[in-house]
C-alpha cells in the first residue's frame, strides 16, 4: 500500500512513545486493575498504550465483545521471542522487548523506564491527510538494517461494559484504547517509505507500529486521531 507523497494538510500526531500492549479479557478476574492502570498510562505523553482483548477466556461464561482472533494470535506469537512457556492475562508487553503482569504497578512503571532507556532506534513517523481524504504515513530513512513489519492498529478511545456472567459478573468495567483491528500494511528495511491509508476504516484513533520481523523490538510508532 505504499504510495507517492502528495501535498497534504498536517494532522496532529505524536511519535516516539513506548508502545505498551495490554492483553486482557472481560472474563479474567485479575484483569480489572491492569485495565485501570492502562487508563492511567493513557495520560502520559511518553507511553502509547493499547488494550488488546483475547478470546481464550470466553468459555468461562462471558464472551468478550472486544476480543479478536488477530489480537489473540499476536499474543500467542509473542511467546517465542519473549521466551514464555505459556501466555496469560493480564500481560503487558513493552516495546516488543519485555513483559510483565499488567496488574503489578511498580513492575509496569519500571518496565516502561527500562524500555525508554534501551531503545537504540526510535523512528519519527509523520502523518498527513491528502485532498482525497486518505492518510499518508511516512517512515524516515535510518541506520536500521534488516526487515521490519509495519502494522496499522485501529482503536476506540474507551468502552464501558456491564458484565453479566463469568468471573467479573455484576461489575461495570471501563477499557481504554480498545483495539478493534490489527493489519500488516507493509515492510520497512531502512529506506524511507510512505504508506497511503483510508481514513474511514473505523475507530477513534490509528496507531502505526514499525517492529522488527517476527515480533521483535519496536523501532518506531506514532498515533493520530481519526475523530474529533
Amino acid at each position: 500500500m505504499a504510495g507517492a507523497w502528495i501535498a497534504t494538510a498536517a494532522i496532529p500526531a505524536s511519535s516516539g512513545p513506548v508502545v505498551v500492549e495490554l492483553y486482557t479479557s472481560q472474563g479474567c478476574s485479575t484483569c480489572p486493575p491492569a485495565d485501570e492502570l492502562l487508563g492511567e498510562l493513557k495520560q502520559r505523553d511518553d507511553v502509547l498504550p493499547l488494550s488488546i482483548h483475547v478470546n481464550y477466556w470466553d468459555y468461562i461464561g462471558w464472551p468478550d465483545p472486544f476480543a479478536t482472533q488477530a489480537g489473540t494470535d499476536r499474543q500467542r506469537a509473542y511467546a517465542r521471542p519473549l521466551h514464555q512457556r505459556f501466555i496469560y492475562t493480564p500481560q503487558m508487553v513493552f516495546q516488543g522487548q519485555a513483559h510483565e503482569a499488567g496488574h503489578r504497578r511498580l513492575a509496569v512503571i519500571n518496565a516502561i523506564e527500562a524500555a525508554k532507556s534501551s531503545s537504540d532506534l526510535n523512528l519519527d513517523l509523520t502523518f498527513a491527510k491528502n485532498a482525497d481524504g486518505l492518510m499518508t504515513v511516512s517512515v524516515p530513512a535510518s541506520a536500521f538494517s534488516g526487515d521490519a513489519e509495519v502494522t496499522m492498529v485501529l482503536f476506540d478511545d474507551a468502552h464501558t461494559t456491564d458484565i453479566k456472567r463469568g468471573e467479573n459478573a455484576d461489575r461495570s468495567l471501563t477499557y481504554h484504547n480498545v483495539v478493534r483491528s490489527l493489519e500488516p500494511i507493509g515492510r520497512y528495511e531502512g529506506a524511507a517509505v510512505t504508506f497511503t491509508l483510508p481514513m474511514d476504516s473505523g475507530g477513534d484513533g490509528c496507531v502505526i507500529i514499525v517492529q522488527q520481523a517476527d515480533l521483535g523490538p519496536v523501532i518506531g510508532a506514532g498515533q493520530v486521531r481519526l475523530t474529533n
